[in-house]
């Protein structure tokens, strides 16, 4: 089972948006959709793709395949491991690892004139780069 990497700074809506995409490729019916289901939602593993097409399969299943394809047991621990991960911020130059708590306030220390316009933008730019 080969596993995905979660980027250096994982988007919890990101994510979201991934298992929606899922979600609405079952509903059209596509193949690749039927084998990520089959090879990461236990439910499935052994189903056709008629019965992986004709099988309730909603929103939180979805979201237990993304979380599964990244590696995780579940949906909740994949978002407290985005949640609560370290991220790396290339700050005109110099790389800081800052945890969610103090992310907004160093970059608030870092740009006393002007910060939520300067946060805003490296923040933009952060999300852009592992999206």
């Amino acid at each position: 089972m080969q596993y995905q990497q979660l980027p250096t700074n994982p988007n919890l809506e990101h994510l979201k948006s991934q298992a929606k995409q899922l979600l609405k490729a079952h509903k059209e019916g596509a193949l690749e959709a039927f084998q990520r289901i089959r090879t990461f939602f236990p439910k499935l593993a052994d189903a056709t793709d008629a019965e992986i097409q004709d099988a309730a399969f909603g929103l939180q299943d979805a979201h237990l395949v993304i979380a599964r394809e990244y590696g995780f047991a579940s949906w909740t621990r994949l978002k407290e491991a985005v949640v609560h991960r370290n991220y790396r911020v290339d700050i005109d130059g110099e790389i800081l690892e800052l945890t969610p708590l103090t992310y907004t306030q160093k970059l608030a220390s870092l740009f006393p004139d002007k910060p939520f316009e300067r946060i805003i933008e490296v923040l933009r730019a952060s999300e852009n780069q592992y999206s």
